[in-house]
C-alpha cells in the first residue's frame, strides 16, 4: 500500500506542521481561507507537472467541493491523487483526445490525465453535440478520479439544458468492488454515482447520490474525523454489521450495501445502470482490473429542442416552488430541493472557511507541499 494511504487509513503515526496559519480552531478541527486551500492544492499539482490551467481545473474542484460540506470529495482527495502521481496512475498534461464520434456520442480518452480535466472535456463536448443537435451522450476512456459528479451535470445545467451523468469503477487493485449486490456478501460494483441536474431561475437544481448507501470517500473521512459510521451501511467480511470505520479497511476488507436497506434492489438496479452506460457501452470491461477509477458518461438534453425553451428555466423553478410549499413533516423545518444543502453550506463556508481536521488531513497535506516544495504558511 502506498505511504499516504496507509498513513491515512491506520492512522497510528502523523506529522503536524506548526508554520500553518489557519485562521481558527475547535477543538481538532481548524478552519481554512478557501483561496489559501486553493493556492497550496494549484502548487502541488504545478509541482506534479500539470499546466496551470489544469492545475486550476482540480483546485477549484476540490476547493468547490469541500465549500459545499462534501468532504469525501475535497482537498482531502489531495492525499490519493499524490499517491496516484507517484504510482503512474495520474499524468498531468496527458493529452485528452476525442474518438469515435458520431454527431451526437463520442468518447472522449484523458490518457490518464487528472480525471477533472478529462471529465471538463468530456462535458464541454456533450453540451456543443447536445446544442447542434437537442441530444448528446458521452462516454470515457482512461478517466482517474472525477471528483464530484454533480459539478459536471451542473456545467450542463448552466448550459440551459438537463444533464445525466453516471459513474462506474471497475476492479481496482488496491480495494477490488467493495459495494455487495442485493443479497450477496461480495463486492461486485463500487459506489458508482448518478448525478442530474436542470437550470432554476437562482440556481440549478442538483442531485448528486451514491447508489450505495454511502461512498467509500465518506468512510475515508469518517475515520479521519475519529467519527462512527451511521449503521445499517456497512459490513465486516463476514457480513455483518459494523460502524467502525477502521473495521471496513480491514484487513479483511469490508462492504458497503447497496442503497434501499430492506430495498436495496433498487441501489443495486441503479448500479448496474451506471456500468452499462459509463462502461459497456463505451467499450470498457467492468470485471477487469483497472489502474483507472472512473468510467464516466454524460448525457445532455437541450430544452431548445423542445417547445417554448425560452420559459423552461421558470417551469423548472415553478415545478420547484409547488414542491418545496408542502408543509413539513414532524422533525423537518422545510422541504429542501436536491443541491440546497450544498448551496446553503457553500454561502455559510465561504464566510467561515473550510474545516479540516488539523492532525490527520491537514498535517499529511502539509507533508505533501513540503516535499514538492510548495508552502503552507498563510502570507
Amino acid at each position: 500500500m502506498v505511504e499516504y494511504l496507509y498513513l491515512f487509513i491506520n492512522g497510528d503515526k502523523w506529522v503536524t506542521d506548526e508554520s500553518a496559519t489557519p485562521f481558527k480552531s475547535f477543538m481538532n478541527i481548524r478552519f481554512f481561507d478557501p483561496e489559501f486551500l486553493r493556492e497550496v492544492a494549484h502548487g502541488i499539482f504545478t509541482a506534479f507537472g500539470a499546466p496551470a490551467a489544469e492545475a486550476a481545473i482540480v483546485a477549484d474542484h476540490l476547493v468547490e467541493a469541500s465549500l459545499m460540506g462534501m468532504e469525501s470529495h475535497g482537498v482531502t482527495r489531495i492525499l490519493q491523487y499524490t499517491q496516484e502521481f507517484k504510482a503512474g496512475r495520474v499524468k498531468p498534461a496527458a493529452p485528452i483526445t476525442v474518438d469515435s464520434e458520431t454527431p451526437t456520442s463520442a468518447i472522449v480518452d484523458a490518457h490518464l490525465n487528472f480525471g477533472q480535466v478529462g471529465a471538463h472535456k468530456l462535458t464541454d463536448v456533450a453540451i456543443a453535440k447536445a446544442r447542434e443537435h437537442g441530444v448528446s451522450i458521452v462516454t470515457s476512456r482512461n478517466f482517474p478520479h472525477t471528483g464530484r459528479l454533480g459539478a459536471y451535470t451542473t456545467k450542463v445545467a448552466e448550459a440551459e439544458m438537463i444533464g445525466i451523468a453516471t459513474i462506474a469503477v471497475p476492479v481496482l487493485p488496491s480495494l477490488g468492488h467493495f459495494v455487495v449486490p442485493f443479497g450477496g456478501r461480495e463486492g461486485r460494483l463500487a459506489t458508482n454515482p448518478v448525478s442530474w441536474a436542470a437550470p432554476g431561475t437562482d440556481r440549478p437544481v442538483v442531485l448528486d447520490m451514491s447508489t450505495a448507501t454511502m461512498a467509500e470517500g465518506k468512510i475515508r473521512a469518517a475515520h479521519a474525523e475519529g467519527q462512527t459510521l451511521p449503521p445499517g451501511n456497512v459490513i465486516d467480511a463476514q457480513g455483518r454489521a459494523i460502524t467502525d470505520p477502521k473495521d471496513f479497511y480491514g484487513p479483511p476488507r469490508g462492504n458497503i450495501l447497496p442503497l434501499g436497506g430492506d430495498l436495496g434492489y433498487k441501489g443495486f438496479g441503479l448500479g448496474i445502470l451506471t456500468a452499462l452506460l459509463g462502461s459497456a457501452l463505451g467499450g470498457e470491461n467492468l470485471t477487469e482490473v483497472s489502474e483507472h477509477h472512473n468510467n464516466m458518461a454524460m448525457i445532455a438534453i437541450s430544452a431548445a429542442s423542445f417547445p417554448d425553451p425560452e420559459n423552461f428555466r421558470q417551469r423548472v423553478q415553478e415545478n420547484m416552488d409547488y414542491l418545496r410549499s408542502s408543509p413539513p413533516a414532524e422533525g423537518f423545518d422545510e422541504v429542501l430541493i436536491p443541491g440546497e444543502p450544498e448551496f446553503r453550506k457553500y454561502e455559510e463556508r465561504i464566510r467561515t472557511g473550510i474545516p479540516l481536521p488539523e492532525k490527520t488531513t491537514w498535517a499529511e497535506i502539509c507533508m505533501i507541499a513540503r516535499e514538492f516544495g510548495v508552502s503552507t504558511s498563510v502570507p
